[in-house]
């Protein structure tokens, strides 16, 4: 074949190819087209309150709709090889608002952040620490503001900076310095008792908590969560603690039963009192989630048997029910997230919960059937009165 007929034959190749190429994008004009005449004849409006006037629950659903409206919206910028991820917006009375539109979960570690973001974390511990801002408090503010870093974002930072320095407790007569007990309890009891020959005994009250997954100090139980075992299972002498038994279990190498220090002092667990506060508090914030569970697991049922789209009606009326009892009561979903947050109760909230929730409860639709017969808030205030009575 001689040179003319091989340059004619590439220039036939190259012209199938550029009329291929002609075609494809002229179907692709077609297509976007027809597209951008649909997003035409669709009218996105709002026709109730503004997002400003919204309460924080409202605002999370509003956010989940505009989500949608602004990923069909910004779709088409996928043709020129982008992808849309977030759409930044400010309401009327000047508060950011971000839209994520990306299908991916946000980040959710601090090891992930860009170094700006861990900058500016770092000076939010910093005000934290330097105004005394609690991680409870900031909990509620976050729940307020839906653009605030999560708590456990900021606990994650605050761990960073941690592990620069090394802290070690030095003696001296100063808050917070190390102390010597013995020395401590001479010095008080000396300072409050100015004739000592009068008195023949003293009781010291030590206080403390327990937390992990061995926190009962009485028994080894390891989920305080499991009702599957018989109410005495734990009461079997093997599963009981003794203070000879803590002190074996802390000189060795691997913690066991929650054991990990010998003991400041050696008092037998039989002395032992349970402080009613905290045991109100633990037990109600428990018994408190199982029942926002129910009341989700319940709205789970209701979307899945009838729409997707159902409205969550035995949360939203579950957290009226709690707001009639006289508290100030808010669940929500966090951006980027399926688990429920809700407002955390004070001891004096709590007590009106288990004073007048249960019978509520009963009284309403909320919650499943064979959960409504098992509720126990009645029982458990009833022992609340009687341990803060004795």
């Amino acid at each position: 074949m001689d040179s003319a007929s091989i340059k004619t034959s590439n220039i036939a190749e190259n012209l199938d190819t550029c009329l291929d190429q002609i075609d494809y994008i002229l179907k692709r004009n077609a297509t976007l087209t027809t597209y951008i005449d649909n997003i035409e004849k669709q009218h996105y409006s709002n026709s109730g309150k503004k997002f400003d006037d919204l309460q924080p629950r409202q605002r999370l659903r509003k956010l989940k709709t505009l989500e949608s409206y602004g990923e069909k919206a910004l779709s088409f910028a996928n043709t020129f090889g982008l992808n849309p991820t977030r759409l930044d917006c400010i309401s009327d009375a000047g508060k950011k608002v971000s839209l994520n539109l990306s299908d991916s979960p946000s980040k959710d570690s601090y090891d992930t952040l860009h170094a700006s973001e861990k900058d500016n974390l770092r000076q939010l511990v910093f005000l934290f620490d330097k105004f005394c801002v609690s991680d409870i408090a900031y909990h509620e503010l976050s729940m307020l503001f839906d653009n605030m870093p999560r708590k456990y974002i900021v606990s994650q930072s605050r761990n960073d900076i941690n592990k620069i320095f090394h802290l070690e407790r030095l003696p001296g007569n100063m808050p917070g310095a190390m102390i010597n007990l013995d020395t401590e309890l001479k010095r008080v009891i000396k300072q409050n008792f100015q004739n000592l020959s009068n008195v023949t005994k003293l009781d010291i009250k030590f206080s403390g908590g327990s937390t992990g997954n061995f926190a009962c100090p009485w028994c080894k139980v390891h989920n305080r969560f499991d009702t599957s075992k018989a109410w005495d299972f734990y009461h079997n002498v093997d599963m009981l603690r003794s203070i000879d038994e803590i002190v074996t279990l802390s000189s060795q190498s691997k913690s066991q039963f929650g054991v990990k220090h010998r003991p400041l002092l050696k008092i037998d667990v039989d002395y032992y009192v349970p402080d009613e506060l905290h045991l109100m508090l633990r037990v109600s914030d428990i018994l408190l989630r199982n029942m926002i569970n129910d009341c989700k697991n319940k709205d789970d049922k209701i979307r899945k048997e009838i729409k997707s789209g159902c409205k969550p009606i035995n949360i939203d009326n579950f957290e009226d029910l709690v707001q009639s009892c006289g508290v100030v009561f808010h669940i929500c979903t966090p951006k980027g997230s399926n688990d429920l947050e809700w407002t955390s109760l004070s001891g004096g909230e709590k007590i009106k919960l288990l004073k007048y929730l249960p019978e509520k409860l009963l009284n309403s639709d909320v919650l499943k059937t064979d959960t409504k017969e098992k509720v126990v808030w009645q029982d458990f205030y009833a022992i609340y009165l009687f341990v803060c009575s004795k």
